[in-house]
C-alpha cells in the first residue's frame, strides 16, 4: 500500500476580500500532498480531521490525517474500510461508517478530533448499500442503510450518547423488488428527535421517532416524487423538519427532467406543508462530470435553508419559512454546481460551488451569509482549475472550511483547503 508524506503549503490568494481586512476574515488556502479526501471534523480551535481511501490488492483502508491550526497534517492512523457515510461528533469529533470493498457488512467508528478510535461497533454483517448518518452533536447518531437481498429493508441504529453501544436495528420500511427504494437521507433534532426520508413509490416518505419516544410513528408522505431521488433534510433549533429532494425517472438516460420540491413538517405534526416546486433539478450525466451536487439543506438556528443545482447549472439557494413558504430565492453562481453547505447554531449559512465546473476557468467558490441571513459575492477558496469538494462549520459558527481537488482525478491529483476565522 503506497503512502505518500504529508506536506502543507500556504497559498496567495489575493483579491479574496477587500484591501485592509482583517487577518481572520481571510480564506488560507492550503494545498497537501496527502493521499486523502475530505475532511469530516472541524474543531473549535481549527484542528481538521480528514478521511481518505487507501487500496491495493487485498483490502481497502481509510487513512486518517489530523491538522492543527498553523501547522501540517499528520497521518493518524488508519479504519478498516471505506468510508461511506459520516457525521460530527461533539468537540471535533467523527462517526465513521465503513464497509469492505466488497460491501458486506456496515461498521461506526467514533475518532477523536485527533484522529484516535473510541470505539467501533458492527452495525450489521449482511450485504448493504446507500447508507446514511447524522447526529445532534450532543450525543445522538442515527446510522440507517438498505439491505440488498429482496425483499429489501430501510433498516437504522441508533445511539443516544458518543461513545455508547448502538441499540437495536429496526426496519421502517420494505420493498418487495429491486428498485422501490430510490434514495433517502436521514437527519437529527435537537431533542434526539430521528426522521429518516425516502423516495418510493411515487412519493416521499418520511418517519419519525419523536423526542424521548421508544419507536418510530406512522408512514408520512411530503410530496411526489419520481423513482431515484436525491434527497436531503435537517431539523432547525426548534424541531421543525424541511426536506428538499430533487427527483426524476429510473432510466439510464433520465428521459424526464428532475424536479426540486421542498416541503416542512412541524414538531410532531402528522402531516407536511404541502410541497412546493422549485424548478428543474440538474440531470444526473452533467452533474457528475461537474463533480457537483444536487440538493442541500441546512440549519440556521431556527431558519432552514436549501440549496440546489438547477437544470442549467445554476447555484440556488432560499429560506424556508415556518409555514413552508419559501423566500428570498436567489442565484448564487449562474454557471456553478452546488458541493456542499453547512449551517450552525449562530445563524451563520457556509455554501460552496465550483464555478465553470464544465470549463477552463473551474474555481471553487465559497460565501458565508451573515447572520441576518445576506450572501455577499463569492470567493475563491482553491487555486485555479480546482474543484470544491465539501465544506464545514465549527459548531460555535467561528470557524469555516472548504475542501477541494484540482488537476487530473487520476493521475495528478491535488488536495487541499481553504480555512477562515469568522468574528
Amino acid at each position: 500500500m503506497t503512502r505518500r508524506p504529508l506536506a502543507v503549503l500556504t497559498l496567495a490568494l489575493a483579491g479574496a476580500v477587500a484591501h485592509g481586512a482583517p487577518a481572520a476574515e481571510r480564506w488560507s488556502v492550503l494545498e497537501s500532498d496527502a493521499a486523502a479526501g475530505g475532511a469530516v471534523a472541524l474543531a473549535r480551535d481549527g484542528r481538521v480531521l480528514s478521511a481518505g481511501v487507501a487500496c491495493d490488492e487485498e483490502r481497502c483502508t481509510t487513512p486518517l490525517a489530523t491538522r492543527a491550526p498553523g501547522e501540517a497534517f499528520r497521518a493518524a492512523g488508519e479504519v478498516p474500510g471505506l468510508t461511506v457515510a459520516y457525521a460530527p461528533l461533539r468537540d471535533g469529533g467523527a462517526l465513521l461508517v465503513t464497509t469492505p470493498p466488497e460491501r458486506r457488512g456496515l461498521t461506526a467508528t467514533d475518532v477523536t478530533t485527533t484522529g484516535s478510535v473510541v470505539r467501533s461497533t458492527v452495525l450489521m454483517r449482511r450485504f448493504a448499500r446507500d447508507a446514511m448518518a447524522a447526529s445532534d452533536r450532543d450525543g445522538t447518531t442515527a446510522v440507517a442503510w438498505l439491505t440488498t437481498r429482496l425483499p429489501q429493508r430501510l433498516q437504522l441504529r441508533s445511539r443516544e450518547r458518543d461513545g455508547t453501544p448502538f441499540g437495536r436495528a429496526r426496519t421502517l420500511a420494505t420493498f418487495a423488488r429491486e428498485g422501490g427504494f430510490g434514495g433517502g437521507a436521514v437527519a437529527v433534532g435537537p431533542a434526539g428527535e430521528i426522521a429518516v426520508v425516502w423516495a418510493s413509490g411515487g412519493f416521499l416518505l418520511a418517519r419519525f421517532r419523536e423526542p424521548g419516544a421508544r419507536r418510530f410513528g406512522p408512514l408520512l408522505r411530503a410530496g411526489r416524487s419520481d423513482r431515484v431521488a436525491k434527497v436531503a433534510a435537517v431539523f432547525t433549533s426548534r424541531g421543525r423538519l424541511v426536506t428538499v429532494w430533487s427527483s426524476a425517472d429510473g432510466g439510464e438516460e433520465q428521459d424526464r427532467t428532475a424536479l426540486v420540491r421542498v416541503a416542512a413538517r412541524a414538531p410532531a405534526a402528522m402531516r407536511f406543508t404541502p410541497a412546493l416546486k422549485l424548478g428543474a433539478g440538474a440531470a444526473r450525466e452533467p452533474l457528475v462530470f461537474a463533480r457537483g451536487t444536487t440538493v442541500r439543506a441546512v440549519a440556521a438556528g431556527s431558519t432552514a435553508m436549501v440549496a440546489w443545482t438547477t437544470a442549467s447549472l445554476r447555484t440556488r439557494i432560499a429560506a424556508v419559512t415556518a409555514a413552508g413558504a419559501v423566500t428570498g430565492a436567489r442565484t448564487i453562481d449562474a454557471n456553478g454546481v452546488l458541493v456542499d453547505a453547512a449551517g450552525s447554531p449562530s445563524r451563520r449559512v457556509l455554501v460552496a460551488w465550483t464555478h465553470d465546473p464544465l470549463g477552463a476557468g473551474a474555481s471553487a467558490q465559497a460565501v458565508i451569509s451573515t447572520p441576518g441571513g445576506r450572501f455577499g459575492p463569492g470567493e475563491p477558496v482553491g487555486p485555479a482549475g480546482s474543484w470544491a469538494t465539501g465544506a464545514a462549520l465549527d459548531r460555535a459558527g467561528t470557524r469555516a472550511l472548504v475542501t477541494w481537488v484540482a488537476g487530473d482525478p487520476v493521475i495528478a491529483p491535488r488536495w487541499g483547503l481553504a480555512e477562515r476565522g469568522l468574528p
